[in-house]
């Protein structure tokens, strides 16, 4: 694949010089490439148009190699028959090659035997001399360069991996301080709300005592009451509206609701929604339900009796259409406190 830039810009430098036998050796030298990456298409349009230019040029040389890069393509593409043809068109024109090379050389070597043996002998062999000082020099250049740039590699690998090795120390570092913080995070938030959690289960309790402790006062306010002139009989009415004033009263409830909605965020609002036709009444039995706390409790809390907490969960359970094996403890307890 990389090579393919390089033919191309041969290709084209080819075809702008108007040099037609360089222009066919990288035509098939692209197709060779193709063949190499099993792009037979391009491979087949690469080696018909460079043996279009050989038959052109009438090089049995060029149609030699072109002839065997056709015969490769079309035995790669299954295309047999096609195949033989060329690569015997190949093996013909490597003979033709072949014979016309040896023809040349045995004639040019009896010219030199017969006009210049003794003189070519010594030239000869002088030149195979330099040549063989040549190749040794130039064998030892190329052993130390590639010990040089063997030496060099190695060097760069070893800083590059201690480089490496010192950013994954880092990074593990990071991840396990990243990890650490999260970890105390999640011990805060948990403690958080469990810290919540009990405030607000003490909230509810605290009113439900209040509220125990405010009946109390009042029947005993009602016995007085009973027992007592005129005078007093008025001074303990308006003292048991007080009681029943402070036991209406919502800024308890508001205190309450606000402190659940910090544990359950969105409960409410997911309930309201999902269930349109909930009453203020219902919401807040709804919240007590979601605390896991017993009737009595509930009872106390609300100031009515066991026998309206049960009328009023009948109530709700219609407005939940709820089945009637199905525990509205355990629906609210399971119900999700904040939006995914």
């Amino acid at each position: 694949e990389a090579a393919i830039p390089y033919a191309e810009f041969g290709l084209q430098t080819s075809k702008e010089i108007g040099n037609r036998e360089s222009e066919q050796d990288n035509l098939n030298t692209l197709a060779l490439i193709e063949l190499g990456l099993n792009n037979y298409t391009p491979a087949l349009n690469y080696a018909q148009r460079s043996l279009e230019i050989a038959k052109e040029l009438k090089s049995k040389e060029k149609l030699r190699d072109v002839n065997l890069t056709l015969s490769t393509i079309f035995q790669e593409l299954g295309q047999h028959d096609q195949a033989l043809t060329y690569f015997k068109a190949y093996t013909s024109n490597k003979d033709s090659v072949l014979n016309a090379t040896q023809s040349k050389q045995i004639s040019e070597l009896r010219t030199i035997y017969e006009t210049e043996k003794k003189d070519q002998e010594i030239a000869m062999l002088a030149k195979e001399r330099e040549l063989d000082q040549i190749k040794k020099t130039r064998l030892w250049i190329g052993l130390l360069l590639s010990l040089g740039l063997g030496s060099l590699l190695i060097f760069y690998l070893r800083q590059k991996r201690k480089k490496d090795n010192q950013i994954f120390a880092q990074q593990q570092i990071i991840e396990q301080e990243k990890t650490r913080n999260a970890q105390l995070e999640a011990t805060r938030l948990e403690r958080e709300l469990e810290f919540k959690q009990k405030e607000l289960t003490a909230k509810v309790l605290q009113l439900a005592r209040k509220n125990d402790f405010l009946q109390v006062l009042d029947q005993e306010v009602n016995k007085i009451r009973e027992q007592s002139d005129t005078d007093v009989k008025n001074a303990t009415r308006k003292l048991s509206n007080m009681i029943h004033r402070d036991v209406d009263a919502e800024t308890d409830w508001d205190d309450f609701l606000s402190a659940f909605k910090q544990v359950h965020t969105s409960f409410i609002e997911t309930l309201t929604t999902e269930f349109e036709d909930l009453t203020t009444n219902d919401v807040k039995l709804a919240c007590l339900f979601k605390m896991h706390l017993s009737s009595k409790e509930i009872a106390s809390a609300l100031n009515v009796t066991p026998a309206g907490i049960k009328k009023a969960r009948h109530r709700l359970r219609k407005r939940l259409q709820l089945e009637p094996d199905q525990d509205i403890h355990t629906f609210f307890i399971q119900y999700p406190t904040s939006k995914t």
